[in-house]
């Protein structure tokens, strides 16, 4: 099948199917001939370092009234188009009209953390958007992209997955997450700041300090930093975490080297419900490692049960302070969340799992597609 996948350049988190570049590598190992193309000039976000991976197949315009030009970028014509991100779906329409093609969107899941009775956007997308799929992360966000108008006919739920074979710390052992972090008996605490609002970073630098001074845990945080536009390390995270004395914050070269980081820690701390955070989530439970993460509409999925992890409610901080209490004096119930964690990934949320999901979607879809074709064309 030939395939084009459009994506916002700026989409900041790898490793997992919402990275372009490992979806186009992905659907090429099973032998198809994808396209990527890259929208250019999508808002931004904090991430850490890209590694090293191949150019896309060309840059679009982020204005829909220009988009028409990437007809040009074929050698020969998609199929399917698959659009990924905040603002590639306006692109994806005009490329799939002007070839005649189906148009399969992903829909951000950042949509569904906004109160449906303002959400414009995504009524247009979900509601209006010309496309013959409609792609989500979970069944509460099929319910909530139906809410916003969606056909749910042609609303599919297609888990996300994350690159399991990078992780490869079993559950109840630890590697070395680099340098700076001592290699004493301590238990690790470990945060990836690469996304996270700082009002949500001064929330667990709190609950983090009365779980030394008023219930005397003894551990060190690992930090992994965000990056502002230039790439340079946020000033906020600099003065925030760079004065407590238990904290490295760890400078990857690379964000290859994350899965390291993960491997290395003995509970992972994902504290905002304002962004999505699934791939924080996915990864600490391919790693084996007990999560505890905000209760938000993202992550309820993932999760799951108490087996798999624990969820606390943003914002609150005596329960954030309780359930680490309770973590960290539990080496067996952190075993066993990191065992029941990673069986779930393997389970469902595997990237094979994912592309293969979404491979027979979009067979099924091109199938449909051409036989209305022919019908049209017939006498």
């Amino acid at each position: 099948m030939r395939i084009a996948v459009v994506a916002d350049e700026s989409i900041p988190v790898e490793g997992w199917s919402k990275d372009p570049h490992v979806l186009t590598e992905g659907l090429r190992a099973r032998g198809h001939q994808v396209t990527l193309l890259l929208v250019a000039g999508a808002e931004s976000a904090p991430h850490l370092p890209v590694r090293d991976r191949p150019a896309p197949d060309g840059y679009l315009s982020s204005f829909p009234a220009e988009a028409q030009r990437g007809v040009s970028l074929f050698t020969v014509g998609p199929e399917v188009i698959i659009s990924l991100g905040m603002s590639s779906p306006a692109i994806g329409v005009v490329l799939a009209e002007s070839l005649g093609i189906p148009l399969v969107v992903c829909l951000p899941p950042e949509l569904f953390t906004v109160d449906p009775a303002g959400n414009g956007y995504g009524r247009l997308l979900c509601r209006y958007l010309p496309c013959a799929l409609l792609f989500v992360e979970s069944d509460r966000h099929a319910a909530a992209a139906e809410r916003l108008g969606a056909d749910p006919h042609r609303t599919c739920v297609v888990r996300p997955g994350v690159q399991l074979d990078e992780f490869d710390v079993p559950p109840g052992s630890r590697r070395d997450p680099g340098p700076g972090v001592p290699s004493d008996d301590r238990l690790r605490l470990m945060f990836d700041a690469s996304r996270t609002p700082r009002e949500d970073q001064q929330f667990l630098e709190e609950v983090l300090t009365r779980l030394k001074t008023e219930r005397g845990k003894d551990f060190h945080t690992i930090v992994l930093p965000g990056r502002d536009d230039n790439g340079d390390r946020s000033p906020d995270l600099k003065g925030l975490w760079r004065s407590r004395p238990d904290t490295t914050v760890t400078d990857l070269p690379s964000s290859r080297d994350v899965p390291k980081v993960y491997g290395g820690s003995d509970v992972v701390l994902v504290p905002s419900a304002t962004i999505d955070e699934t791939a924080s989530v996915l990864r600490a439970m391919a790693a084996g490692r007990a999560v505890v993460a905000a209760d938000s509409l993202s992550v309820q999925d993932v999760v799951g049960t108490a087996r798999n992890g624990m969820l606390a409610r943003a914002g609150n901080p005596d329960e954030w302070v309780d359930k680490l209490d309770y973590l960290l004096d539990g080496a067996a119930l952190r075993l066993h969340i990191g065992r029941g964690a990673r069986a779930r990934v393997e389970t469902h949320f595997s990237l094979p799992q994912t592309i293969s999901q979404m491979e027979t979607r979009l067979e099924a879809v091109r199938a449909s597609w051409r036989y209305h074709a022919d019908r049209s064309t017939g006498p």
